[in-house]
């Protein structure tokens, strides 16, 4: 079955029979196989990714082995692992698995009646339930080896997991839980001995008969009704049916005897919906990357009956604790205390052995180790000649997506080529031939759609591809935070996502990116537009609130973090390019496949759409990308995340006072005063680089102030920060403009000897950026200049509306208090008049 883009907001997890795989990675891939850590946020330096489809994973593996194609878009089978592997031409590289884990569920339920309350309508048809001893779980835990079964039944395509977090979410996994960990006795190693101490000591002695029975009532004496039978629920695919016959073994052997039943037959979702079971072997599928779905399926208020429960095993039941950290993740308000609570939630899961998470799918994915040309790398006296038989450098085994990975496609080179001249192809190897079936940015919903899509819009923010934390990675924004709002309906607390645009983008039309894109994807759109895929990141939005040209406040109907992380991640569209679309086309055009239109697809990502014929799709560099060379006018410092991004800011001096993020007070008293602060950073994780950067302040009165003219060496993704006092600013508005042109080092070297001229300006610079600030007051709403009479009809219009309500205008709520009133009107009134 093929791969649809899947949107997870709640809960789009199910218990399944499913066979797939999972293996651990890292970032960049070395010519030697060595892995790292390490990912680049610019480029790209390829010219052109050309995607060539066949018919089927055994025609592309093929084309991989003949030198067709540089990268695949697949796992590979058994089969073909065993023999790329041993290929010298091909690398297999696992990558941290998929969204995808298996466990071993138990039933807790000890209730004489099923139901969250009990309902005597339905009797607990396993009362009393062994199960719902920690002893017995943790029994089964001991008996289970997690490592000889990824290797053994499951064949190497699994990677052992011990808490339920998959292995790909890496900056949510419990890094102790771990064999070799401090905590590896949460891990419970194999061992029969230890299976049968549990056992003897947790109230499951060995009968007269040779056979364990439960003494229910501690009295050393098996009684009437202490026998038990477990009923275990097994599945058909090589990890489970594995995990379900090493248990089995261990439940023979003569040290533990425990009586069990193995259901093959019939239907098992029927005994999971009835509960008529004590352990299933299930599966759970789309998976994080955040870990709120620990709440969803583990708490107890998720258990209920007759219905059909997430939480079908009643876990939580009798652990306050563990519904205690589950709700700290799931309610959190902020990433320090959902990480907190989803450490302290697996360990409890652990120590209580809730379930036995066994694996993640882990197969890996495979990729020519030298540029191939299309043709095995061989010679043929064209442009491409001097990148054949190269060593490709800088791929990018993203967690939970592989080689085939976005950061690939932007960070990859072959040999020393570092950028491309031209002729530099990616071949990427897709095995379905009929896709993509439409290529639309709201209702592609294919993977092979996606991975279109995806380079060629671009989001506000993303997440480190190694760890898969929260959004941390500066993209269309350069800086968000996180804060609340009080809603006045209903006075309830709610998340509000302050987002702050970089002022240095540009659609790949040279229309320029503004905060107007931003506002149209996630707030007008979705009034316009057909239910695309990606809806439910819209459904949450109560209203906006902008709050300069670069600045917004998005503000959600609940308080929920895990929110932001979606909002950020989803592309954006160009206002200019779709609104007059779709008031103008029928919904059948606006759900079309745009394919034949190129220009209806224009973005903001490093890859422009070419075309797509029946045997390969074609897409090249973005000249316009914003981040094609690698000095950005940004502050990022990677190892603190999204903490510490930032662009160029403007901060009032005392007595000034800041009205918003680049608004300052005017003031009939004194003249303006601000800290203008201008960061630079080498995004280059290896290199450092020469530049010239020159910063300008533009000011309204038609002066430009000289404010720094210098060389500068900048090492490796190192950060460099000017700041400066500016006085006596006069009303009306004023820009700072910053421009850095790389002059010497590793990378002006190899363009400047290498490449085209007309290349040159894209990758070196010069690069200009500007950011405008305003000496202005509140109540000049349209920013003309002028307090006037249309800045009291806009609040006139708008007046007695709340957020919420049909019409509502944040511009007229001047203190956002979040309702146009009268003390909006006092605001205007006592500055009426006042002008640049």
């Amino acid at each position: 079955m093929r791969d649809k883009i899947i949107v997870l907001t709640s809960l789009l997890a199910s218990l399944v029979l499913i066979c797939v795989l999972v293996s651990p990675s890292i970032a960049f891939v070395y010519p030697d196989g060595s892995q790292d850590n390490k990912f680049e946020s610019f480029g790209p330096r390829v010219d052109k990714v050309v995607i060539k489809k066949y018919a089927g994973l055994d025609a592309e593996l093929q084309a991989l082995q003949n030198g067709e194609i540089d990268i695949t878009d697949m796992v590979v089978t058994k089969p073909w692992l065993d023999t790329l592997s041993t290929d010298p031409n091909i690398r297999v590289s696992s990558y941290g698995g998929e969204n995808i884990f298996y466990t071993i569920n138990f039933n807790h339920n000890n209730n004489t009646y099923l139901g969250n309350p009990e309902d005597p309508m339905y009797p607990n048809p396993v009362y009393p339930n062994p199960t719902s001893e920690v002893a017995l779980r943790q029994a089964c835990s001991y008996l289970i080896d997690r490592v000889t079964l990824c290797a053994g039944p499951a064949e190497g395509l699994y990677e052992p997991i011990y808490t339920p977090i998959p292995a790909y979410m890496v900056y949510w996994k419990h890094p102790e839980i771990r064999p070799n960990g401090t905590l590896e006795n949460l891990t419970y190693p194999y061992s029969v001995a230890s299976a049968a101490s549990v056992l003897d000591a947790g109230g499951f002695p060995m009968g007269v008969d040779g056979w364990r029975y439960w003494d229910m009532n501690r009295n050393g004496v098996k009684d009437a009704g202490e026998d038990f039978n477990l009923i275990c629920i097994p599945r058909q695919d090589k990890l489970r049916r594995g995990a379900a016959y090493m248990l089995y073994e261990g439940f023979n052997d003569p040290a533990i005897h425990i009586h069990w039943w193995s259901v093959e037959a019939g239907n098992p979702r029927i005994l999971l919906l009835e509960k008529r079971y004590h352990l299933y072997f299930g599966g759970w599928i789309f998976i994080g990357p955040n870990p709120d779905y620990l709440w969803d399926l583990y708490n107890y208020d998720n258990y209920y009956h007759p219905e059909d429960p997430p939480n079908y095993g009643a876990i939580g039941n009798y652990d306050p604790l563990l519904n205690q950290y589950s709700e700290g993740v799931k309610f959190a308000t902020n990433e320090v205390d959902a990480l907190a609570n989803c450490l302290a939630f697996q360990e409890q899961f652990a120590a209580t052995v809730c379930e036995i998470p066994l694996a993640s799918f882990s197969a890996p994915k495979a990729y020519h180790k030298w540029y191939t040309g299309g043709n095995n790398g061989v010679l043929i006296g064209d442009e491409e000649d001097k990148y054949r038989g190269q060593a490709w450098n800088q791929i990018v085994n993203e967690k939970g997506v592989g080689e085939n990975s976005l950061y690939t496609s932007l960070n990859a080179y072959p040999g020393n080529y570092f950028y491309g001249d031209g002729n530099m192809i990616m071949r990427y190897g897709w095995k379905e031939a009929d896709m993509p079936q439409i290529l639309n940015p709201f209702y592609s919903s294919w993977y092979w759609e996606g991975e279109i899509i995806n380079r060629i819009y671009d989001s506000l923010g993303g997440r480190n591809p190694m760890t898969l934390g929260p959004a941390e990675v500066p993209g269309l924004a350069e800086n968000w935070t996180v804060g609340e709002w009080v809603d006045p309906r209903d006075h309830q607390t709610k998340t509000r996502i302050t987002v702050k645009i970089r002022p240095d983008v540009f659609w790949s039309d040279g229309h320029p990116f503004g905060l107007d894109d931003v506002i149209y994807t996630f707030i007008t759109l979705p009034k316009q537009l057909p239910d695309p895929w990606w809806w439910c990141f819209y459904s949450p939005i109560e209203g906006y609130y902008r709050l300069d040209d670069y600045t917004v406040d998005i503000l959600l109907k609940n308080r929920d973090m895990w929110m932001v992380g979606y909002i950020l991640s989803n592309i954006v569209v160009p206002q200019h390019i779709w609104q007059s679309y779709i008031e103008t086309h029928t919904e059948q055009e606006i759900r079309g496949d745009f394919s034949t239109q190129p220009n209806m697809l224009t973005g903001t990502g490093p890859f422009k759409f070419v075309e797509n014929t029946q045997d390969n799709l074609t897409m090249v560099r973005n000249t316009l990308y914003y981040q094609t060379m690698d000095e950005a006018v940004l502050r990022y410092e990677r190892s603190s995340g999204n903490k510490f991004a930032e662009g160029i800011t403007i901060a009032a001096l005392t007595p000034s006072i800041q009205l918003r993020p680049l608004k300052i007070q005017s003031s009939w008293i004194f003249p303006a005063s601000v800290r203008l602060t201008v960061p630079v950073t080498n995004l280059d994780v290896d290199d450092s680089c020469i530049i010239h950067e020159k910063a300008e302040l533009l000011r309204h009165n038609g002066s430009i102030q000289t404010l720094l003219d210098v060389d500068k060496s900048l090492a490796s993704f190192q950060v460099d920060v000017e700041s400066f006092d500016v006085y006596n600013l006069e009303n009306g508005q004023h820009t700072i403009r910053v421009t850095v042109e790389v002059t010497g080092g590793v990378l002006y070297d190899y363009v400047t000897a290498n490449l085209p001229s007309e290349l040159w300006q894209s990758i070196l610079g010069p690069k200009t950026v500007t950011k405008s600030f305003w000496v202005t007051v509140l109540a000049d709403i349209d920013e003309n200049g002028t307090v006037d009479i249309l800045d009291i009809v806009l609040i006139a219009t708008n007046f007695g509306k709340t957020l919420g309500e049909t019409g509502f205008k944040s511009e007229g709520d001047l203190n956002m208090d979040r309702t146009v009133n009268i003390v909006d009107i006092v605001l205007v009134a006592i500055t009426f008049g006042w002008h640049y």
